[in-house]
């Protein structure tokens, strides 16, 4: 929808993530890196809600995802799949307390088979509050 941004450029790397380039992802590009804890940290501010947005495919592994340090996924996200496909909603968070404030969104990988990551969306704390993400809606 209009109120997502995709928002690679804001997105730090530790070390290990290589880049991939093909017109599937959303920008032309996806990080992708096959490393335990590995992490891809993000910095926000007037942001509620949040997506990681990845490809699936065989052979790839799992992450958690880390809201101001804290593990908000009871369990580790997987990636892996008997059928490739690309710009999937794999999960959408919040942020919690006050959203006017500088917030920190972070993947960390929990195993050394593949992970990607192709986007972080955001929806901006300022607009209206009943635009959601819907795992539907995000496949263009």
């Amino acid at each position: 929808g209009t109120m997502a941004t995709i928002s690679a450029a804001q997105i730090v790397y530790s070390s290990g993530w290589k880049t991939a380039s093909s017109s599937k992802y959303s920008g032309g590009k996806e990080r992708y890196v096959a490393r335990t804890g590995a992490t891809a940290t993000m910095t926000v501010s007037h942001v509620r809600q949040f997506a990681i947005v990845a490809s699936r495919g065989s052979g790839r592994g799992s992450f958690h995802v880390y809201v101001d340090g804290q593990r908000v996924t009871t369990t580790a996200i997987s990636q892996r799949s008997s059928t490739s496909s690309w710009r999937k909603l794999l999960y959408v968070g919040s942020i919690p307390g006050n959203t006017a404030a500088t917030h920190t969104i972070q993947l960390r990988t929990t195993s050394s088979s593949r992970v990607d990551l192709d986007a972080i969306l955001t929806l901006s704390a300022k607009r209206t509050g009943d635009v959601t993400f819907d795992k539907s809606d995000y496949d263009p």
